[in-house]
C-alpha cells in the first residue's frame, strides 16, 4: 500500500544516513510479474510428460492472451492442474499464483476484465481446494490470508466490470443488443446477458456494504426485466449464469 511504500522509503533513508549502508530492495508485483514472464516456470513444473505439457500450455495460453485471444473455458482448463495430485501441493499453490496473476494483468491490459474475472476465481478454487486437503492449522491460516487477499482482488475486478456494464447499457438505452456486433452477433448477445448476470450475481455475495448490494440488486432487476437474452441461455455451459442472479 502507499502507506507501507511511504514507511519503506523513510526506513531506508535511515539506514542510509546513519549506518551507511544500502537501503531495502523489495520487489513488488510490477516488478515481479514481469520478472516471472522473462524467466519462465520452468522450476515450478515436474519434469513429466504433464507437467512438460502444462508448461507448455500456459506459454501457448499466454501468447493469446497477449492477442486478446484467451477464453475463459480455456483458462478453467489450464488451471485443473493446479490442483493435479501429480504435482506437489505447494508448487501447484505457487503455480496457481504466478499464473493466474499473470493472465490476469494481461486480460486487465487488453480490455478483458471477464476473463480477468475467470482467473480470480480459477486461483481461489485452487486455494479452497488446498485449504480443504491441508492438516496444518498454521498453513491452514495462511492460506485463509491468501483466500482473502484473492477475494478481495475478485471484488476489485468484479467492480470494474459493474461499473463498466452500469455505463455502456445505459448510454445504449438499456438495449444491449444495440452494441453488440460481429457476424454472430445474436449469439454473442445471448453469450453477454448471461455473463453479465454470473458476474455482477457473484459480486452480490462477495460484497461488503449494504448499499453497494442494493444498487447491485437494482441493476439486476432492470436488466433482467429489459433484456429478453437473459431467459435464453446459449448453451449448457453457462447454466451457471442463472444460479446467483435467482439466489
Amino acid at each position: 500500500s502507499g502507506n507501507a511504500a511511504l514507511g519503506l522509503q523513510e526506513l531506508n533513508t535511515q539506514i542510509e544516513q546513519n549506518h551507511s549502508k544500502r537501503g531495502i530492495l523489495v520487489w513488488d508485483r510490477e516488478t515481479l510479474i514481469p520478472l516471472l514472464e522473462t524467466y519462465g516456470l520452468g522450476g515450478v513444473y515436474q519434469a513429466t510428460a504433464s507437467g512438460f505439457l502444462g508448461y507448455g500450455n500456459f506459454y501457448q495460453l499466454y501468447g493469446k492472451s497477449l492477442k486478446q485471444h484467451i477464453s475463459q473455458r480455456e483458462i478453467e482448463e489450464h488451471s485443473r492442474q493446479w490442483i493435479d495430485n501429480a504435482i506437489e501441493p505447494t508448487k501447484g499453490l505457487l503455480c496457481s499464483v504466478i499464473e493466474a496473476k499473470i493472465f490476469a494483468s494481461q486480460c486487465l491490459a487488453k480490455g478483458m476484465i471477464y476473463e480477468a474475472i475467470s482467473c480470480h476465481l480459477t486461483l481461489i478454487r485452487t486455494i479452497l481446494y488446498q485449504i480443504n486437503i491441508e492438516k496444518n492449522q498454521g498453513d491452514i491460516e495462511q492460506l485463509l490470508e491468501m483466500y482473502k487477499q484473492a477475494i478481495d482482488s475478485l471484488i476489485e475486478t468484479s467492480r470494474q466490470y459493474f461499473s463498466d456494464i452500469s455505463s455502456l447499457w445505459g448510454s445504449a438505452g438499456k438495449n444491449l443488443s444495440s452494441v453488440v456486433s460481429g457476424s454472430n452477433s445474436m449469439m454473442a448477445y445471448f453469450i453477454h446477458c448471461s455473463r453479465i448476470m454470473e458476474v455482477i450475481g457473484c459480486l452480490y455475495f462477495i460484497e461488503q456494504g449494504q448499499t453497494e448490494r442494493d444498487m447491485i440488486i437494482s441493476f439486476l432487476v432492470d436488466f433482467l426485466s429489459n433484456e429478453p437474452g437473459c431467459a435464453n441461455i446459449p448453451s449448457d455451459y453457462y447454466a451457471i449464469s442463472l444460479v446467483l442472479p435467482v439466489l
